[in-house]
């Protein structure tokens, strides 16, 4: 038996969004399928098609974005068949429009409105889905004036990455015997991709608790598509909604959007939390899969 870690980033550009955010989203294999399918059903009761169909990723910049929630308010909620139909009129202009070279797509007041509301729906699906599926959530929020965040050394994992991959591990022990962990990542850069390999090597065949670790995890990622692959998009939406929406006493502060505050508080109750084993080994410390870090040095380093 396996477990697949889903995994995307948010914000690592540093432009637009509050904070660096490492998300994942843990799957059994014989849910991967059926998961899948679900969130494709999804799209197609809420927008009429998929998205993939009309050469739409099905992404959060997309469906989540400030202007997605002012259309969605235009007017009151419309009948759900009412807006499956506006919702699909609008995507099937703009997929038209986009195939002829044309910036006009003619989409009218009651279609902006209905997908706004239908991107709000597709959400609230996509999080009762992963609860279905028993996923598990998993994310790493790193304040942008991290010490280290600017001036990471190419060799070593970054520590919000051990943070990630430790409660991961966590999550696999509570499994039989046997059952392994998958970690897939979005596509990087081929130079980018190997550096990001190289460092997993190092710190899973390198550093103690890496080779205790890789007992569960298997030391080499993989990497896949966004636009192909249903659950990074989903790992996407995750990420997004924590960079803006969550937010705890003592932890990252920075103004949330409060349109996506409800959906983060769905998806805290999709964490990950359990026990691992305290530095003293005689008692247990509790461990949250969404951990917030303002320093990725590490001790020396924080020390000097």
């Amino acid at each position: 038996m396996s477990v697949l870690l889903f995994v995307d980033e948010s914000g690592c550009d540093h432009k637009t969004l509050p904070y660096e955010v490492l998300a994942g989203l843990a799957v059994e294999d014989k849910d991967v399928w059926p998961f899948v399918q679900a969130i494709e059903a999804v799209q197609r009761d809420e927008f009429g098609s998929c998205l993939s169909e009309l050469d739409v990723e099905f992404k959060a910049e997309r469906i989540l974005k400030r202007k997605m929630f002012r259309f969605a308010n235009q007017a009151g909620p419309l009948p759900v068949a009412d807006r499956r139909a506006f919702a699909a009129s609008f995507l099937r202009k703009g997929f038209t429009a986009e195939q002829e070279g044309r910036a006009n797509t003619g989409q009218l007041r009651a279609e902006f409105t209905a997908y706004g509301q239908a991107c709000q729906a597709v959400m609230n699906r996509v999080l009762d889905t992963c609860a279905d599926y028993r996923v598990k959530v998993f994310a790493s929020i790193v304040d942008l004036a991290a010490p280290g965040l600017q001036d990471p050394r190419p060799d070593f994992l970054r520590k919000d990455y051990v943070y990630f991959l430790e409660r991961y591990f966590f999550y696999l022990e509570t499994f039989p015997r046997g059952t392994v962990g998958l970690v897939i990542f979005d596509e990087l850069e081929k130079a980018n991709a190997r550096i990001r390999l190289d460092q997993l090597s190092r710190y899973f065949l390198r550093t103690e608790k890496g080779r205790l670790r890789s007992a569960r995890i298997v030391p080499s990622a993989f990497f896949v598509h966004s636009d192909l692959t249903t659950i990074i998009q989903v790992a996407d939406l995750i990420a997004y909604t924590l960079n803006w929406g969550y937010r705890w006493p003592g932890g990252a502060t920075k103004p949330t959007r409060a349109d996506l505050e409800p959906f983060a508080a769905r998806i805290r109750d999709l964490r990950f939390v359990g026990d691992a084993p305290d530095d003293s080994g005689n008692g247990v410390r509790r461990l949250s899969g969404i951990t917030y870090l303002d320093n990725l040095r590490g001790g020396a380093e924080r020390g000097a």
